[in-house]
């Protein structure tokens, strides 16, 4: 692998995870950012365990050359609201990316396993994320694209469901799910990045990242509340698709487990530290 390997989305939720793993395997990072319509260098670099940041002009990214991109960057929002966040969702999924990676013979994308079902269950954001994959297809040397399905971890601020059902149960609120049963396979953040740098040494191709915890959300929600000693009630409420079920072929599963922790006691070390923030 080289010395120094440049990126996207080092900012979000798994690239702030998996930027110290990446300084222990790569003398440097060079991140390629997109804020009000500039896209800013940042060279990352660590000593002693601390991780240092330094702005780069563009006309000194010679200095910090690689042919591997780690692209992470993503807008999530798979239902706009108007023509204005249409329009933002093709820019950070299609335009930015594109725009970054043409010029790299390596690249590395994460995807989501919503892109892998049929097109009756795909949205804009699923969209946008395949004509990517299928422009890299057909223009970068080396491509791979690893599919991630749910997690959660240190530091996440994305809202997501583990985060939801422990802060209302914290709180006494009501945890509301489907009526019918929808499961979701859960992976902690330390295993997603674990399995990403092995990507890394990997041929390229298609690959995904699934654990074994597949949990229905009433299982989750109960569990919560247990966890927690909660008097939060759940509430069942409409249907929505089952989309892990709707999956007929994964690629080839590069999880990569690295504690001998079980989900419940992943879940309460998140709860420990959602009590001490």
């Amino acid at each position: 692998m080289p010395e120094i390997i440049h990126t996207t989305g080092i900012t979000g939720f798994l690239g702030k995870t998996i930027l110290p793993y990446l300084l222990k395997n790569f003398n440097a990072v060079i991140n390629h950012g997109r804020q009000d319509g500039n896209e800013p260098l940042t060279l990352f670099t660590m000593t002693e365990q601390i991780i240092h940041e330094t702005k780069v002009e563009k006309n000194d990214i010679k200095k910090y050359e690689s042919n591997l991109l780690l692209h992470m960057a993503t807008n999530y929002n798979p239902f706009p609201k108007n023509s204005f966040e249409e329009k933002a969702v093709i820019e950070a999924n299609i335009s930015f990316p594109k725009k970054i990676a043409s010029t790299y013979e390596k690249v590395i994308s994460l995807s989501s396993y919503q892109q892998l079902l049929s097109e009756k269950y795909q949205n804009i954001y699923s969209r946008t994320k395949n004509e990517f994959n299928e422009w890299c297809f057909n223009h970068i040397d080396q491509y791979s694209q690893v599919y991630l399905f749910d997690s959660f971890g240190s530091k996440d601020s994305r809202g997501k469901v583990v985060d939801v059902f422990l802060n209302n149960s914290l709180s006494g609120k009501d945890l509301k799910i489907p009526e019918n049963e929808v499961v979701i396979n859960l992976s902690h953040s330390s295993e997603v990045v674990e399995s990403i740098l092995g990507s890394l040494k990997l041929k390229f191709g298609n690959y995904c990242i699934k654990s074994k915890n597949n949990i229905s959300l009433e299982k989750l929600a109960k569990l919560a509340i247990n966890l927690t000693n909660s008097d939060s009630r759940i509430i069942k409420s409409g249907n929505i698709e089952n989309h892990i079920e709707k999956i007929k072929n994964l690629p080839k599963n590069i999880y990569q487990k690295n504690n001998s922790l079980s989900l419940e006691d992943q879940l309460k070390n998140r709860l420990n530290e959602i009590r001490e923030a």
